[in-house]
């Protein structure tokens, strides 16, 4: 509680600090992303539990569980909570609804950096009432997620073109987000 009041009164109504304390609160969420990344985590567990039913059964068991805890400790611990989430989706999902679900992943996968870097822009900023039209939070997520896509892919033949322009005039251009 010491700690928590001299934040507030220090640094709390400064800009300085405000930034600090925004960075230090996503800072474990990076993290994690950075570790299940580095170590390719998620490729490795769907390598050992794609196909298996007791493992199908036991990422249904960790998704309830995951929920349940939530539910009771709160949204303070989600960085730990959501890469679990996602293995275990994977699990369960993949073995549930098979090859279309899996395609359709991956296509969203491609788009991910894209989709990522737009979604904030269509949601917050641009269109905000044409985004939330569905209503329904499930159904916002899917539209957005297709317009984020559309986006991506246009963006993609937009990027060609220029990169063929480019390629002409014998520029070099980078392709960190566009492979």
């Amino acid at each position: 509680m010491l700690l928590k009041t001299f934040w507030l009164s220090k640094w709390g109504t400064s800009l300085l600090g405000n930034n600090l304390k925004i960075v230090l609160e996503l800072l474990p969420v990076f993290m994690m992303g950075c570790v299940f990344a580095k170590y390719d985590l998620i490729s490795k567990i769907k390598q050992r539990c794609m196909n298996n039913f007791l493992y199908w059964l036991l990422s249904f068991i960790v998704l309830a569980c995951l929920f349940y805890v939530r539910r009771k400790v709160g949204a303070g611990y989600d960085y730990l909570y959501a890469p679990i989430f996602v293995c275990a989706s994977i699990v369960a999902l993949q073995t549930l609804l098979g090859k279309i679900f899996y395609r359709i992943l991956l296509e969203i996968g491609k788009e991910s950096t894209v989709i990522w870097l737009v979604h904030s822009f269509y949601c917050y900023m641009l269109c905000q009432e044409f985004i939330y039209m569905p209503k329904y939070s499930v159904l916002i997520v899917i539209w957005l997620i297709f317009l984020c896509c559309v986006t991506s892919k246009f963006m993609k033949i937009i990027y060609g073109g220029l990169r063929r322009i480019c390629d002409k005039m014998n520029l070099k251009v980078s392709s960190f987000i566009f492979k």
